[in-house]
């Protein structure tokens, strides 16, 4: 859906260099069901899209799924920046580019929900802190008392990836559309491939809301700008759940039940 978009492929032939690096091998799931059927599959795959400069350090990250428009409006801000900056770029730059993004999500996320006639849950605002109910008008500084992202943005990051650790408990967006259908008459639900795009559009969404503004706080406690390795495992770990180096990837219990590996990575 996003790769074999027009917008997209020209963003990627004429605006970078494109590089992809396989970081392990996929792993495949069989299902017998017993009757004949089987059923193949792989298990917890994902990707993280990196903006790097041409000496490798990276600039921004974009981990997870994307609808195209989401995409090219996450990755223009980047490439906008980088063009304000020229050559001469520093990582003091970078940091305080980041701050600047994680303020306006804020800002964005207060405007939704205080405009919106529904109460409307934030996980972003809920994970710092903040009142999604206050009123923007009522707010001069978009940091209320808690959690400051711009001032310590090491622990606003550790209960933002927190907060996304909470909502991958969550049923997975697939069946939430399936619910949100269930009483739909069946000639309006939707096809296979409809169900396919709501769910990427909905874990777009998610990504733009809560991981993005994740990955920005990340940055902001980089003193200098950090490879794809330095950041591959805080963002595939802590951000989409995928533990890359546990060769089991977090199936210890069900290869060897009652057993529990513990967690080895921390926030560089």
């Amino acid at each position: 859906m996003l790769l074999s978009d027009p917008r997209v492929v020209q963003f990627l032939s004429n605006a970078v260099v494109p590089c992809w690096e396989s970081v392990r091998p996929a792993v495949k799931v069989t299902i017998d069901f017993g009757d004949g059927r089987v059923l193949k599959r792989t298990l917890m795959g994902n990707t993280v899209m990196y903006l790097c400069l041409p000496d490798g350090s990276v600039i921004d990250a974009f981990p997870g799924v994307y609808t195209p428009t989401d995409f090219l409006s996450e990755t223009q801000k980047a490439m906008e920046f980088l063009r304000r900056c020229g050559d001469a770029i520093s990582p003091a730059q970078v940091r305080q580019w980041h701050k600047e993004q994680v303020t306006a999500a804020i800002q964005s996320e207060k405007v939704r929900t205080t405009i919106s006639k529904a109460v409307i849950e934030s996980p972003l605002l809920k994970a710092l802190g903040m009142s999604a109910e206050r009123s923007v008008a009522k707010t001069p500084s978009p940091f209320p008392p808690g959690i400051d992202p711009i001032a310590d943005p090491r622990s606003a990051f550790a209960a933002l990836s927190a907060r996304i650790e909470d909502l991958s408990k969550r049923p997975a967006s697939a069946a939430q559309i399936r619910a949100a259908y269930a009483n739909v008459p069946p000639k309006q639900q939707p096809t296979p491939e409809q169900l396919g795009k709501l769910a990427v559009e909905m874990d777009s969404r998610n990504n733009v809301t809560l991981i993005r503004p994740a990955v920005h706080l990340l940055f902001a406690c980089y003193n200098t700008l950090p490879t794809p390795y330095d950041c591959r495992d805080v963002i595939f770990k802590q951000l989409l759940h995928v533990p890359i180096d546990d060769p089991y990837l977090g199936l210890t219990d069900v290869v060897v039940p009652g057993t529990h590996a513990e967690p080895n990575y921390r926030l560089r």
